[in-house]
């Protein structure tokens, strides 16, 4: 079966996670996967986090903290990413990883990746031998930018994947009507 894939990329607190849910919410047998999903399960391995510490992480991913070496939980997971992973494995392996946990894992037949950020990773997954059907929802947002991510805003039409651009600087209302609206252009509902 082919999958279908929807890319969300944006800079932190642009509404990632949100737009996520929108279009889980609108599309039926659709799941939500994360690139950073290796990451985050190492660090809970390495540093034998709690559930209830991973939690805390979670909510409060920019404040350093002791357990982490003062590391916040996103520059953890950009040193393990961009020190360790890629370097020993390759710009794509977080790409790779996706793809096969997407196809072997996942029975959804539409996943949403709300946390992509480079172009490599975006590559792996559309190439992946069962090529699913990509699209891209791109998010701006007043006040939010890459400058303390190692992501970046990622160049899908130069992977020939469709893309939609939001301005998300507007209340809920009308960004869940901008996320369903992309949707509909890409003819992925009613």
């Amino acid at each position: 079966m082919t999958k279908t894939v929807i890319f969300i990329n944006g800079p932190p607190r642009s509404g990632k996670d949100t737009a996520a849910k929108f279009i889980t919410k609108a599309m039926s047998n659709c799941s939500e996967y994360k690139l950073s999903q290796p990451l985050k399960h190492g660090l809970r391995e390495m540093f034998q986090l709690t559930p209830k510490a991973m939690k805390t992480f979670e909510e409060y991913k920019e404040e350093p903290g002791a357990i982490l070496g003062d590391l916040s939980w996103r520059q953890a997971q950009i040193w393990l990413s961009e020190e360790v992973m890629k370097p020993m494995f390759g710009q794509n392996i977080f790409g790779k990883i996706g793809a096969r946990h997407i196809h072997r894992d996942m029975i959804a037949p539409r996943i949403v990746i709300s946390d992509c950020g480079f172009i490599d990773e975006v590559r792996a997954i559309r190439d992946y031998r069962e090529h699913p059907s990509c699209y891209a929802l791109i998010l701006y947002r007043e006040g939010c930018n890459y400058d303390n991510d190692s992501r970046d805003y990622v160049d899908f039409a130069s992977l020939g994947i469709p893309v939609f651009a939001i301005n998300n600087d507007h209340d809920l209302e009308m960004y869940e009507v901008q996320v369903k609206r992309a949707l509909k252009t890409w003819n992925l509902i009613p």
